[in-house]
């Protein structure tokens, strides 16, 4: 999503993402350090986009 458009999508913290992944937070930041899933550090804290979870998701199954 374009960052300037009027309604961006939000970011969701490693809290939020393991609620989704169904991991640890811990976990999702491990993760996310070793590029295993889509994230960005924003000083010491992870944030993460629903939208780049999915297609993670999508992409792992196809994987199987």
């Amino acid at each position: 999503m374009n960052p300037s458009s009027p309604n961006p999508e939000p970011l969701i913290d490693a809290v939020e993402a393991g609620r989704f992944l169904k991991f640890h937070p811990v976990t999702v930041r491990e993760k996310a350090k070793k590029g295993e899933i889509p994230g960005v550090q924003i000083g010491r804290a992870w944030r993460f986009r629903m939208s780049r979870l999915i297609a993670w998701i999508t992409e792992q199954e196809g994987k199987k």
